[in-house]
């Protein structure tokens, strides 16, 4: 019992989450869908669910919901429909942004491992710390 309602709560959040990360409204209904494997009968926490997470509606399906935003809880495969509920120019814009926002990150950091007089005046600690922003850095 203590396993389902911690199942719930993590569900409720990572609705949430989905939410807050394409910028959509929480008075948006959406709908959920759920890939039990776990034995637990969400249709018992369907209120909860519906309230805390606004649901329009919770189904039970048993393969993968295409074009869907989806997480896990335990072993169980959750779906939350976003096709008419997203802005694609504005999603697309949003990703523009952060694409270029992390390219600009990226160049920062190398012109930094590769000036000279940069790598011989730094502490070695905060070259390690420039050298683990890189992500692409060859590893010696």
């Amino acid at each position: 019992m203590l396993t389902d309602v911690d199942s719930v709560k993590q569900i409720i959040t990572q609705i949430r989450n989905i939410r807050s990360s394409k910028g959509m409204s929480p008075k948006e209904a959406l709908p959920l869908s759920v890939k039990a494997n776990s034995g637990i009968d969400y249709l018992l926490y369907k209120a909860i669910l519906t309230k805390l997470a606004n649901l329009n509606e919770l189904n039970l399906v048993t393969d993968k919901v295409a074009g869907a935003s989806s997480f896990l809880v335990l072993t169980d495969e959750f779906y939350v429909s976003l096709k008419e509920n997203i802005d694609v120019a504005a999603e697309t814009e949003r990703l523009q942004k952060e694409k270029d926002y992390l390219t600009g990150f990226l160049k920062s950091v190398n012109a930094k491992l590769t000036n000279e007089r940069f790598m011989s005046n730094a502490k070695p600690e905060v070259i390690e710390a420039e050298q683990k922003r890189e992500p692409m850095q060859k590893q010696n």
